[in-house]
């Protein structure tokens, strides 16, 4: 007998960009955002400039998502922002391992600001929330965990192909 399997969110459509913004102010906010209508507006802006059949269908291209990271960081309290960069972008001389080390580093500075890493391959947009000398591991919308470091690499047959202009570092300073 044939086991059918439902598809899950994410399997048809490429909202994935959204949703990890949507994830990311959940994560730094907490039950201050409400998911919901941040999910809206996200969509609304987006609708301003680009077709929302493309972004359901072929997701969130770089230019794209770094508009939606401007109207995102100018809508929260000043108190608490988030700071968004974009340490690999336009630079060379990079190779896999130092930006993976970099991130790392990162993610790991003892500050007293929350950091987590916007990530986008050829396929999804996530974030990372912790690195080890092995694995990246996951906030996801699509219930991805971890992935091997060995699997990314920025040229080659790698399984994720590392882009680095599409590496966002985003830290929020505590509460004044």
């Amino acid at each position: 007998e044939l086991m059918l399997i439902p598809s899950k969110q994410g399997d048809l459509d490429c909202l994935c960009g959204i949703y990890s913004l949507v994830n990311m102010s959940t994560w730094f906010y907490g039950d201050r955002i409400k998911p919901r209508p941040l999910f809206n507006y996200l969509l609304r802006e987006y609708s301003e400039y680009w077709s929302l059949y493309k972004c359901l269908t072929q997701g969130i291209d770089i230019p794209e998502m770094d508009y939606l990271i401007k109207r995102l960081t100018s809508k929260y309290p000043s108190q608490a922002p988030l700071h968004v960069t974009t340490p690999f972008r336009y630079k060379d001389g990079f190779t896999t391992q130092k930006i993976l080390s970099a991130c790392q580093v990162f993610l790991d500075a003892h500050t007293t600001s929350r950091r987590l890493i916007l990530l986008g391959d050829l396929w999804h947009w996530s974030l990372v929330e912790r690195m080890d000398s092995e694995y990246l591991y996951f906030f996801d919308s699509h219930q991805q965990e971890r992935v091997s470091r060995a699997r990314y690499g920025l040229r080659g047959n790698k399984v994720r192909r590392l882009y680095s202009e599409s590496l966002y570092w985003v830290e929020i300073s505590p509460y004044k």
